[in-house]
Parts: structure tokens; C-alpha cells; sequence
């Protein structure tokens, strides 16, 4: 990250940070760049900022804005400054720093890697566990050595838990037959199952979660891995 910096600052190029989805909060921290000891120049929120509502907002320094306005581009449109979307983006921070949310999102988030880092050493097909507070992956391969995406092991995983009450936000890469639909999504790493749960779960939901996650994984390594039809 700071090698990207210091590319950009050399060639006079903005620094843009798209916290579309980890803003106010999400990753234990408020924005996900102060993990890594910068300042953007522009900073994107949508998602973390409505709290389920349709809002977004660039920020950026005053000589930035002064100077697009400037040059004639429109910092708004027939939408820009709803109030009462406004009022609820207002509401939802002030209620992020009253119930402490974002220590919330770093201390369970925590804990919820360590489930995820104990499956990653459980499981053959779980290559990675990554991520950041509540903003977590886990990478399934049909084995650590070859660390090949297992497709088949996260429509399993899915499914699995779909019908035993958890919702993983994937889809599996069986739903799509057209060849360049497929190259997309392996492309844009539909092999790992993301978690983004509220930041106000607590460790008793996450050891729900994890319990139907656990058995998921077995299904999916027994029926996935490598060797296992062999083995059967």
C-alpha cells in the first residue's frame, strides 16, 4: 500500500480509497486506510454511511473540490442532498459511536478470524483465512498444495448453508453455463466466501454461524478435495 503511494505522489495521480464497503466502521476501524498509515486524497462511502439506505458521499480536501468545480464538473445531481437521507446518514454515525461499534467490529471481528484461521487449519480445502474486522474471506482450493479454486466446494459450502439457516453472499459458479460467464466469476474470485455480517453481531451469533459453517466444510471436503472420490 505505501508503495502505491509513494507511485502516486511521484506522478502527481490522486489516491482514491473506495471504502464503498468498509467504511464507518466495518473494519474495526472507521475507514479501512487507517490500517495502513495514509491519507487518501478522495475517499468513496455508500453502504456503511446509509446504513440500508440509498447514500453515499466523495470526501475530499477543499482545494480538490474548489478546483473540479472549477474546471466545470458537477459535484451533484437530481439527487444530491436529500435531507431526510442526509438525516439518516447523520443518525446512523452518531448511533455507530454511541454503541461503540466500531470497537464492537474490531473485537468480534477478531474472534471470528480466529474461528476462520482454525478452520484454515482443519480443512484441506480451505487455502486462506483473510481480511480485516468484520470484513472477512475464506479462500476454499481443492488442496493447499496446488491451491486450485474449488468451485464445486463453495456451491456445496452454499448450499449447505443456505437450507441450515446461514446466508453466504456468493453465488456458485454452477449457475452459470456460458464459458465467459464463467471465466468472470473465477476472475473475480468467486471461490472464497466473504462474511460482512452487521457490526453489531455479537460472539454467541458468530459461534452459531460458524457451527453450520463447520459442517458445510465437511460436506464440501468430502465430497471435493483432492483424492476424495478416490478415497471413497
Amino acid at each position: 500500500m505505501h508503495r502505491m503511494v509513494e507511485i502516486c505522489k511521484a506522478r502527481d495521480i490522486l489516491m482514491v480509497a473506495d471504502e464503498a464497503l468498509t467504511c464507518f466502521g466495518r473494519t474495526g476501524k472507521w475507514f479501512a486506510f487507517e490500517h495502513f498509515d495514509f491519507v487518501p486524497d478522495i475517499v468513496t462511502c455508500s453502504k456503511g454511511l446509509g446504513g440500508g439506505v440509498p447514500l453515499c458521499a466523495v470526501i475530499t480536501s477543499a482545494e480538490i473540490a474548489d478546483g473540479a468545480v472549477a474546471k466545470g464538473y458537477m459535484p451533484f445531481s437530481s439527487h444530491a442532498g436529500d435531507p431526510l437521507l442526509c438525516a439518516t446518514g447523520l443518525a446512523n454515525i452518531e448511533i455507530v459511536e454511541r454503541d461503540n461499534l466500531v470497537e464492537n467490529a474490531r473485537v468480534v471481528g477478531a474472534y471470528f478470524m480466529e474461528k476462520l484461521v482454525n478452520m484454515q487449519n482443519q480443512y484441506e480445502i480451505v487455502g486462506e483465512a483473510r481480511g480485516l474486522g468484520l470484513c472477512l474471506g475464506l479462500e476454499l482450493v481443492t488442496d493447499k498444495k496446488s491451491r486450485e479454486p474449488n468451485f464445486e466446494g463453495v456451491a456445496a459450502v452454499t448450499n449447505y448453508c443456505y437450507e441450515n439457516g446461514l446466508w453466504l453472499p456468493i453465488v456458485p459458479l454452477a449457475k452459470f453455463n456460458d464459458p465467459l460467464q464463467r471465466r468472470f466469476m473465477e476472475m473475480s474470485g468467486s471461490h472464497v466466501l466473504r462474511f460482512m455480517p452487521p457490526i453489531t453481531v455479537t460472539k454467541a451469533q458468530i459461534d452459531e454461524a460458524m457451527e453450520i459453517l463447520d459442517a458445510g466444510l465437511r460436506i464440501a471436503e468430502e465430497q471435493t478435495a483432492v483424492g476424495a472420490s478416490a478415497a471413497e
